[in-house]
């Protein structure tokens, strides 16, 4: 549906601009995140699939600036060597004052499956969250899924690795913080890394 002249707007408050669009429709043109977007939010959970196969799976397609919002977080000037330490969740809050939790860290932490678009140094991959185990009378573990059409290019392997083990570091230190924002009694005792 065409509400401004130069923007498609889509269910699930998706927005595409026409310049990104005509952009990437070059051959060797770069993906924008509106359209990561809206393959994810919109196209794959509304067209592929039936009304109610997200919820009945209990599968989250995130927009791509959730891991842009983790990774702007762990980078902040209060991380040493890139390292956040202990009780940080007022970095992650949506109002600093508040601890207000940010609307995705909600839904990573109520969604069995929550697919990520992740945009890395001009490639995009997708990360995928599934947690393992959630009750309150066990630790938490989950594991992290990098999806990447070059996982087995070998001139791309070593910054690769260093994407997988940046990007799950950083939802490690996220997740620690959304439960904590939460209150959660249990930690995150797990996240393990597949790629």
């Amino acid at each position: 549906m065409l509400d401004e002249p130069d923007v498609l707007n889509f269910g699930n408050g998706v927005q595409v601009h026409l310049n990104h669009i005509r952009e990437s429709l070059h051959d060797g043109a770069y993906l924008y995140g509106p359209l990561a977007s809206f393959c994810i939010k919109h196209y794959i959970p509304e067209v592929l699939h039936s009304a109610d196969w997200a919820n009945r799976d209990k599968v989250y397609f995130h927009d791509s600036d959730v891991y842009e919002f983790i990774m702007r977080r762990c980078s902040t000037p209060d991380s040493k060597n890139g390292i956040l330490g202990e009780k940080t969740a007022p970095l992650f809050a949506w109002r600093r004052k508040s601890l207000e939790m940010p609307p995705f860290f909600r839904k990573l932490l109520d969604y069995e499956v929550s697919i990520i678009p992740i945009h890395w140094v001009d490639h995009w991959f997708l990360a995928i969250l599934q947690w393992l185990s959630r009750d309150e009378k066990n630790p938490f573990t989950a594991r992290i899924i990098i999806m990447d059409s070059k996982f087995d290019d070998q001139e791309c392997k070593e910054i690769l690795t260093i994407a997988a083990n940046t990007v799950h570091s950083h939802f490690r230190i996220a997740m620690r913080e959304a439960l904590a924002m939460a209150g959660k009694q249990r930690e995150l005792q797990e996240l393990r890394l597949v790629w």
